[in-house]
């Protein structure tokens, strides 16, 4: 019984180095990936169950993801079941309406902007800076072959608002499960996605239109 209970304390380190140098290897492989080209771009699907409602909120569109030496930041455009888009970047946010409109909004204004655009950027891209430093990740079994799921435990900070995220992906992120405090869940998926060194021509007339 003694030499079960050694053999399997001997185990444990190397099961915890190997689940790190795991975790190590798919945040470096994918964010190197992710700024090997500044746009990133995609189809989403996303689902908000919010806690009382007996069906969740559901919306599907398009994503794009632009980092330097682009102008920085998500353009988010809902297509179902209203349009709506949306220009998240470092100074804040900008609304479009259906009909062209545009309602800006400041960090000063709504503080919390800051923080959801930085952490749902550094999600996107699976920064291992950001996230080692604002979650706990732990590995946890793939569902796929040449698959990957990461569950990330948040530090005090963000503790108050989100309990845990789940990710999982393959070359790129393709879910994100966000289990809130007030029991809210959040489930993004990601498909068609694809990395250019340029923006179409549509994202560019949304960015520059923003930047007025």
């Amino acid at each position: 019984m003694v030499g079960v209970i050694a053999a399997f304390a001997s185990f444990l380190p190397n099961t915890f180095a190997n689940q790190a140098e795991k975790i190590n290897q798919v945040l470096t492989n994918v964010s190197e990936r992710m700024v090997s080209q500044p746009v990133f771009r995609g189809d989403f699907w996303q689902s908000k169950q919010i806690n009382g409602m007996r069906k969740p909120l559901e919306s599907r569109g398009t994503f794009t993801l632009v980092s330097a030496p682009l102008p920085e930041g998500i353009l988010w455009q809902i297509t179902q079941p209203i349009e709506l888009r949306y220009w998240l970047h470092p100074k804040g946010m900008i609304e479009f309406s259906p009909a062209g409109q545009r309602v800006a909004r400041s960090i000063s204004d709504v503080p919390a902007l800051g923080q959801v655009s930085q952490l749902f950027t550094s999600l996107l891209r699976l920064n291992p800076q950001d996230l080692t430093k604002k979650f706990q990740v732990t590995w946890r079994q793939p569902l796929a072959p040449e698959t990957w799921r990461l569950l990330l435990t948040p530090q005090p900070e963000l503790a108050r608002y989100i309990r845990s995220v789940l990710i999982a992906g393959d070359q790129y992120i393709q879910t994100i499960q966000v289990d809130e405090v007030n029991q809210d869940k959040l489930t993004l998926r990601f498909i068609n996605v694809e990395t250019s060194m340029a923006l179409s021509n549509e994202e560019s007339k949304w960015l520059l239109s923003g930047a007025k």
